[in-house]
């Protein structure tokens, strides 16, 4: 992923979160956004980058 890439973090165990993603891939026409579920290790690498601690995002948080 490059740094000028939209990316969402998810909850991948969130059905309000896979739903979301769901209707924001479905309105995405230019396919703006990337996803990844904050159980990933990208998403993992990209929070410890930005210096987000994952337990204080909460479970059902989309994080743009």
């Amino acid at each position: 992923m490059q740094a000028a890439d939209h990316i969402i973090l998810y909850d991948g165990v969130c059905g309000l979160c896979a739903r979301t993603v769901r209707f924001v891939r479905r309105h995405d026409k230019n396919k703006v956004f990337k996803f990844l579920t904050l159980q990933s290790e990208a998403a993992r690498r990209i929070t410890a980058a930005e210096h987000i601690a994952l337990l204080d995002l909460g479970l059902s948080l989309i994080h743009i």
